[in-house]
């Protein structure tokens, strides 16, 4: 392995500085958007239902309401790209969470079906 020196040492320096400058906006950006989708989904588990009682509105109707503000938001800040990251966004922080909470729900339901059918108190008549 050669020494670096002069203008070696220069470009090895320019080329690892860039590197560095790429992977720390790349991190920035990742973290903004991981915080976007923490607070889609505070605002859908959270605040949403809470909204949908006061209005009267289904709660689907409103998450679904909720895909093209935050398209176009997303397009707004970072044009077709912005337009996918927001789509994302809905996608992890509404229908994800969503999807989850129906099938968890679903399953539960189900759970206490079979344990009230198989424990009732009720006896057979013959």
């Amino acid at each position: 392995m050669l020494p670096l020196s002069g203008w070696r040492a220069t470009v090895a320096i320019s080329v690892a500085l860039l590197v560095l400058v790429l992977l720390l906006t790349a991190l920035f950006w990742l973290g903004v958007l991981l915080a976007t989708v923490a607070a889609v989904a505070w605002l859908n588990i959270f605040l949403l239902p809470s909204v949908s009682a006061r209005t009267h509105i289904p709660q689907l109707i409103l998450a679904v309401a909720l895909m093209p503000i935050l398209a176009a938001i997303g397009y707004g800040l970072g044009g077709t790209v912005g337009l996918i990251a927001g789509s994302l966004v809905w996608i992890a922080g509404v229908a994800a969470p969503r999807a989850v909470l129906w099938r968890l729900r679903r399953r539960v339901d189900r759970r206490l079906t079979t344990v009230d059918a198989r424990f009732s108190s009720r006896t057979p008549v013959r």
